[in-house]
């Protein structure tokens, strides 16, 4: 069978069309909306910024988590990170020897990531930090439960202990709007703070699985609980 160069030519370029914009959809970091940087010097504290969309700084933690490789796929995140960054869809957790990345696919498939990074890449991240415009955040959350108190020692000059906070057993947390949107029992889980003060520590962590909890919308109806919702819920205070 024979076919004209035009027909030819017209396939080789929607392959590569095609090709183009497949690559396009895997993209983990895409031009949504802005994205939410925090660095978590201590459990209770974190100095939040904004990474605005378009900005410079985006456009190279876009390009730097987009071409990452060897990425493996895991069943369950468990870190106590540096920096943190956050999206409506996106969780990115930095840690001084490792990178850990939650988002959800083309197809709403929850997928979770890891990767072993060197000291000079998780250096690298410094320039995310630089900014002088920080937010108070002062939450945007209404929840009820218990909460337990705990230490670590911080080192230094001077070795000192450091209370913290962390919330256990049932909880039900309402929008600012005062619906309703989650409701289940925390797990605790323990991670290792790796870079502070000159030592690691071990700290406490809430964690949301799924299996123990319900989401709703304004409209009280059962809905799928976003990363950033569950995010927000761990580490409300």
């Amino acid at each position: 069978m024979k076919y004209n160069k035009s027909y030819i030519y017209s396939f080789l370029l929607f392959t590569i069309f095609t090709a183009c914009h497949n690559e396009k959809d895997v993209y983990i970091i895409n031009d949504n909306s802005n994205l939410e940087f925090r660095i978590n010097i201590r459990p209770e504290k974190g100095q939040l910024m904004i990474i605005e969309n378009g900005s410079k700084e985006y456009e190279r933690l876009k390009a730097y988590i987009n071409n990452l490789e060897d990425l493996n796929e895991v069943e369950y995140i468990n870190t106590y990170p540096f920096y943190t960054i956050n999206g409506e869809d996106l969780r990115i957790q930095i840690n001084v020897d490792s990178i850990y990345i939650e988002y959800l696919n083309q197809k709403q498939e929850h997928i979770k990531l890891s990767k072993k990074i060197s000291i000079d890449e998780f250096l690298d991240f410094n320039y995310l930090s630089h900014s002088d415009n920080r937010i108070l955040d002062l939450g945007n959350l209404y929840g009820i439960g218990y909460i337990k108190k705990d230490k670590y020692t911080e080192c230094g000059i001077v070795p000192q202990e450091i209370e913290y906070h962390y919330k256990v057993g049932k909880w039900k947390f309402w929008n600012l709007e005062r619906n309703l949107i989650a409701e289940g029992e925390f797990e605790i889980d323990s991670a290792l703070a790796k870079g502070r003060g000159g030592c690691d520590f071990m700290v406490k962590m809430s964690k949301v699985k799924n299996r123990k909890w319900k989401f709703f919308n304004g409209n009280g109806e059962e809905t799928k609980g976003t990363i950033e919702q569950i995010y927000n819920i761990e580490n409300a205070k």
